[in-house]
This record gives structure tokens, C-alpha cells and sequence, in this order.
């Protein structure tokens, strides 16, 4: 039988993964983001989706005079309307039906808001609906000059960590947190690390 301690919750109890035969290479499942028995607080977004009220732009008025009918492409005056957006505001697209043929970029923190249902991104067959914010390019894994460590912060629910060296890390880019498994708990067949726990983030 195995038994693992689950590690980050406020209290600590053991698991029971059930009988691991050597002929197998079955791994036990832990966890150690659960939340609080009998609530929700590792749902959503860590410390409460932003609650912004300043709108800086509505995508339908001047300047960006986006079209909501979806006869012809919304992108371009979305994009210009996020990127004039202060950071902490709102990019409102109100009610309507907006072609999306390309991609929408979200380089700072800023809320793209809609009218609920009323609001739909008609994206054109054989285009993905994309928003993102920046890439580096070439990737991280071909680049070791993007990996730092991360020396403070990293507790349960925490909204900001300390890094070693913060130059590559620049506002609007996408930092990934990467949580690499303890080998003494998760394991393969032929002793490797198989995965890791990570969390993208907008800076």
C-alpha cells in the first residue's frame, strides 16, 4: 500500500492510492492544490477575477467603429481599442455579432468585456478563435536564457513571486510558473520526471 501526505493545504492528512503491483508502472495521483474541505477557493482565478468599472473604450464608437452585424471583420478595430486600453481598464464589445478572421493580441491587464450572451466572436471556419498576449520566440526550451528561478512568494495564494533575474520577463509577455513533480512521489516505468505542474500568467 502506498500512502502520500498532501503538501500546501492548511491541514495535512494522508492518502491511500490503493495497492502498486512492481509488475506495473501505475503511479499514485497527488494533489497539493486542494482546497479547504466544503469550498470552491481553488476555482477561478487566484485572488478573485478583477473587479473593473473605468471603460476606456467601447468597440463600436469612434475611433475603432467595430462592425457588430458580422459582415465584415471585427479584428483590427478590437485590437486598436485594446491597445489605446490603460492597464486596470475595460474594452467594452457590446451586444452584436463581430467577425473574428484573425488574431486578438493582449499585451497588458486590462478586461475585454462583452454583453453576456448577447455578445458573439464569429470566427471564420478555419480560423481559432486566439487571444493571447506575447510569445518569446525562439521557445523557452531552445533558449535556457529564459529560465530563472523563482526565490520568494511561491505559497498558496500568493499574487506575486520573486525570481532570481527578471530580464527577460517584460509587461504584456506570458511568464509560465512551472512546478516540477518530486521524483519521490510521481515516478515512470524507467525512473524520468513525465510531467510537471504549470500556470501561464500575463504580466
Amino acid at each position: 500500500m502506498f500512502t502520500g501526505v498532501l503538501f500546501g493545504a492548511s491541514s495535512v492528512r494522508a492518502i491511500n492510492a490503493g495497492s502498486v503491483s512492481p509488475s506495473t508502472s501505475r503511479s499514485p495521483h497527488i494533489r497539493d492544490r486542494l482546497p479547504l474541505p466544503g469550498t470552491w477557493e481553488s476555482a477561478g482565478v487566484e485572488g478573485g477575477i478583477p473587479r473593473r468599472t473605468t471603460i476606456c473604450a467601447n468597440v463600436t464608437e469612434a475611433p475603432y467603429n467595430a462592425n457588430n452585424t458580422g459582415a465584415v471583420s471585427a479584428v483590427s478595430a478590437i485590437q486598436r481599442a485594446i491597445d489605446s486600453c490603460p492597464s486596470g481598464q475595460v474594452v467594452y464589445v457590446p451586444a452584436g455579432k463581430y467577425k473574428i478572421d484573425n488574431r486578438i493580441e493582449i499585451r497588458k491587464s486590462i478586461t475585454l468585456r462583452g454583453a453576456g450572451p448577447s455578445t458573439i466572436l464569429q470566427v471564420v471556419t478555419g480560423n481559432p478563435l486566439l487571444i493571447q498576449g506575447e510569445v518569446p520566440w525562439p521557445p523557452p526550451r531552445n533558449n535556457p536564457g529564459y529560465f530563472t528561478s523563482v526565490t520568494g512568494g511561491a505559497t498558496r495564494g500568493s499574487r506575486t513571486v520573486t525570481v532570481a533575474n527578471a530580464a527577460s520577463i517584460a509587461i504584456g509577455t506570458i511568464v509560465m510558473v512551472d512546478e516540477e513533480d518530486d521524483p519521490a512521489l510521481v515516478w515512470s516505468r524507467t525512473g524520468e520526471l513525465y510531467r510537471s505542474r504549470a500556470s501561464m500568467h500575463i504580466v
